[in-house]
């Protein structure tokens, strides 16, 4: 699977995503997010951007119906060499400037506690050094594992998710073992850690589906008085 690659991003005046392709290609874009899984003393970070094309045919949909979802391909990822948030900060903002993604989904909690300050830090981050568009979100269901796993393996089946053969996330997929899942799959599986995170907001916050939603045409059933 062929890695989309991407020479320029900008936003339009209509606040449209526009990638210019290393072919001269161009392509819209939906929205483009970031996944991030912090470093400890046992794993390092890890960091994926991925970006939902426009999909093909007209995006307008009639009352209940989904909304056509595009292709989401996996721009860039990039693994820290040691387990200092900083280092990995810096080419995470230049990556997610370069790309035009403005959100970053982590796992963090407030309620529980956990990784408050890696996130602290992170916004710290980008604050002094001005990247004030790039913003932090709790992952859905940042929680559980399993359920990450199990988005992805959503988008994979529907053919929607694109990652090259030679991505560490793709390679750290086919490791996806029982032994695997057992303790801390967060920790073995650090970069299916960080896909999860931005695979399942692309799921939980879907698509606007076009500027316009129309009602399905009016069709009387064949009954008393009706003739066909």
């Amino acid at each position: 699977m062929e890695k989309l690659n991407v020479v320029k991003g900008e936003v339009t005046k209509k606040g449209r995503i526009i990638f210019t392709l290393v072919a001269g290609e161009r392509k819209e874009i939906i929205k483009v997010y970031a996944g991030l899984s912090w470093p400890n003393n046992e794993v390092p970070g890890y960091y994926c951007i991925l970006a939902e094309e426009v999909p093909p045919g007209s995006r307008t949909k009639y009352e209940g119906q989904k909304a056509p979802r595009g292709k989401i391909h996996l721009l860039t990822e990039k693994e820290s060499s040691d387990y200092f948030l900083k280092d990995m900060f810096l080419p995470l903002a230049d990556d997610c400037t370069f790309f035009c993604c403005d959100k970053v989904f982590a796992y963090f909690s407030e309620q529980a506690g956990e990784h408050t300050d890696d996130a602290a830090m992170f916004r710290d981050f980008m604050y002094e050094h001005g990247h004030h568009h790039i913003r932090l979100s709790e992952a859905p269901h940042g929680e559980s594992f399993k359920r990450g796993l199990s988005d992805i393996r959503t988008l994979i089946d529907e053919r929607l998710l694109m990652l090259p053969e030679d991505s560490l996330a793709r390679r750290q997929l086919k490791e996806t073992t029982a032994e695997a899942m057992g303790d801390s799959p967060e920790v073995k599986l650090y970069a299916v850690n960080g896909l999860r995170f931005v695979v399942s907001a692309f799921i939980t916050f879907s698509n606007p589906s076009s500027d316009w939603t129309p009602k399905r045409p009016y069709k009387p059933r064949l009954g008393y008085g009706l003739r066909r």
